[in-house]
């Protein structure tokens, strides 16, 4: 009998000990995680094709929220190449290495409140704002996604033609992951409807037409 005790207590340390070496590795594993992620204070940062800020910001190509993870590969003085989620030039003061938990929180505290934030402003024909979410639209993935499609439909259901107005003036590049994210979550028949039926008073031949109805 006291045999057996000694083995069943034998078998239940070794238990714990393996239970809380799991953990130790798991949180090990968690503390090595690490990212570059974007810290910008007002909520966004832009990408840029060249690593200069030129005049009326011509040569924006992309806009990341804060919180998101990225990839760089070069540098050049006071500017970093990005090759994910996006190709382009960053200011080197826009980022910051920290543990993925802690980009994550930054996303969820800054990041998506500020996608929120830009589709309420854009729906009220704020042209700033609507250029910037617009812009958003090559970098999404992820948990943006989700938040990023709600933000565009809720625009495109209450003002379509500032949506579309201004998407016209975006190159492909931009206009193309904006209607590709669109098309997933305008979902409901008629607000897709009265949103391709604005969109149609464009010319068949305009590309963004041609885009959308590709396939269809």
């Amino acid at each position: 009998m006291i045999k057996n005790i000694v083995v069943i207590a034998v078998i239940l340390c070794s238990s714990l000990v393996g239970q809380n070496t799991i953990a130790s590795t798991q949180t090990t594993s968690a503390n090595a995680c690490k990212k570059w992620t974007i810290t910008a204070v007002d909520g966004y940062a832009n990408v840029r094709s060249t690593p200069q800020v030129r005049i009326n910001n011509a040569n924006v190509i992309g806009v990341l929220v804060t919180g998101t993870g990225v990839r760089f590969n070069k540098k050049s003085r006071d500017w970093v190449g990005v090759d994910s989620p996006v190709t382009g030039w960053m200011s080197r003061s826009q980022i910051t290495q920290m543990s993925c938990d802690a980009s994550i929180k930054l996303l969820l505290k800054t990041g998506l409140p500020t996608i929120t934030k830009l589709g309420i402003q854009a729906s009220r024909n704020n042209i700033e704002s609507a250029i910037i979410l617009i812009k958003i639209a090559p970098g999404v993935d992820g948990v943006t996604a989700e938040t990023y499609g709600i933000v565009i439909t809720d625009w495109a259901k209450r003002n379509p033609q500032f949506l579309i107005s201004m998407l016209k003036k975006q190159p492909s590049s931009v206009y193309q992951p904006f209607l590709d994210s669109l098309k997933i979550w305008l979902s409901e028949p008629q607000a897709k409807k009265d949103f391709e039926a604005v969109l149609n008073q464009l010319s068949s031949s305009h590309p963004m037409v041609k885009y959308w109805f590709a396939g269809k």
